[in-house]
């Protein structure tokens, strides 16, 4: 009988130490010294800022030790008895770490600590395989890695093995590429390793060359963000490349300024169409895909078409083709090209009213030498107060769009 009580009064203990872990890994603790979670949590606690100290440290170490005479093959205490040392640096704090990682090659903090310790200690390319295994297993908490990506990536002799390493895992050139466009003077790096990554490898590189682009937009480097965006294009994008990118509409946008917004405004719907025409007509084949412009017979200040020009100085031709169905507009609905500096407009073409079937209209213009060195492309309508008299209604398809530079005679 007493065995039975014995055994019962054990039971309920560990059951009240695995209810109160969570909430109290102290008294869990005392509860059932056996209790790994909560011993766990407990240190974890001590460990945590704003509160450590130096007698925190020091208890936690104690804790954490007497805990691996129970659980001698736990890479988690390992690591901890390692982080409540004052001494990071120490040789005897880097061993905890070590052996944590022999026993567990993902243990989370002694990854990170590890990294630290080779870095400090000017060994970026050690730090390659550990980042990879950091990755791999913890990519939900890879924002930790963003402070010590730098150090390594711009490190000669590490640099080759990242690329080697991440460009071919989903999502890892992106992992790469965005704590280190973040900043100005890693910039240059993360256009490195997007190029790089797109030459050695051919994978398509689309999201971290788009990342890269806006931080050298904000960056007020419009030249290398528009030859990022060239060197990056996949071989079919490259037969869409001209003054103005996929011009005809073939292919689906790809989020790049360099390449066609398509953005849905009140009142208007904007959407990239496809039909079929006849494949023994090459005159047809610009035709084959459209942009289309439905408007919704409410007022509305258009902008939802556009894209951004990198054109050299001198005279152009601008051609637009398109067709209308029941278009109807109280102020013109144009295409024009600004100078994003200082928003002067350099062209326009207006799109009448009505309906009709596929016309192109052209229109000359220049491109000054000074304070236009980046333009944009951009259906648009004239400022308008939002009255119910001012409503714009029917549909605008727009088959192609181009520009030719004019050679002199």
């Amino acid at each position: 009988m007493l065995f039975f009580s014995i055994v019962s009064c054990g039971v309920a203990l560990n059951a009240i130490s695995n209810f109160t872990a969570s909430a109290s890994p102290e008294t869990s603790l005392q509860l059932n010294p056996l209790n790994l979670r909560a011993r766990l949590r407990h240190v974890r606690q001590m460990l945590a800022p704003p509160n450590v100290s130096d007698e925190s440290r020091a208890q936690a170490e104690e804790i954490a030790t007497r805990g691996l005479r129970l659980e001698p093959f736990d890479a988690r205490l390992y690591a901890l008895a390692g982080f409540a040392k004052e001494d990071q640096k120490a040789a005897t704090t880097q061993a905890y770490y070590q052996h944590a990682l022999r026993l567990l090659p993902i243990e989370r903090l002694a990854l990170i600590q590890r990294l630290v310790h080779h870095i400090d200690n000017g060994q970026p390319k050690e730090s390659v395989d550990l980042l990879e295994m950091f990755f791999v297993r913890w990519r939900d908490q890879w924002s930790a890695m963003a402070p010590l990506i730098p150090a390594i990536a711009t490190d000669e002799t590490a640099y080759d093995a990242l690329v080697e390493r991440f460009v071919t895992r989903p999502g890892g050139l992106y992992g790469l590429v965005t704590p280190l466009a973040r900043e100005a003077q890693t910039l240059p790096v993360a256009e490195r390793l997007v190029r790089d990554a797109y030459r050695r490898s051919g994978v398509n590189v689309r999201r971290s060359a788009n990342y890269t682009v806006e931080k050298l937009f904000a960056a007020g480097e419009p030249r290398r963000a528009y030859f990022l965006f060239l060197q990056t294009l996949s071989d079919v994008e490259k037969e869409e490349a001209g003054y103005v990118y996929n011009g005809s509409f073939d292919l689906v946008p790809n989020r790049n300024r360099f390449d066609w917004t398509m953005r849905n405004q009140g009142g208007t719907n904007v959407r990239r169409v496809s039909r079929s025409v006849p494949a023994d007509d090459p005159s047809q084949a610009k035709l084959a895909n459209s942009a289309e412009i439905s408007f919704l017979n409410t007022p509305v200040n258009f902008r939802g078409l556009s894209q951004y020009l990198y054109l050299p100085p001198g005279p152009f031709e601008l051609s637009l083709t398109h067709s209308t169905r029941g278009f109807k507009s109280p102020k013109p609905f144009t295409l024009e090209v600004r100078c994003v500096q200082g928003t002067r407009r350099i062209s326009s073409v207006e799109i009448q009213q009505g309906d009709a079937r596929e016309k192109t209209v052209t229109t000359a213009f220049s491109v000054p030498v000074r304070n236009c060195g980046l333009q944009q492309i951009t259906f648009r309508t004239d400022p308008i107060v939002e009255s119910w008299r001012n409503r714009f209604s029917g549909t605008v398809l727009v088959h192609d769009v181009s520009l030719r530079l004019v050679t002199q005679q």
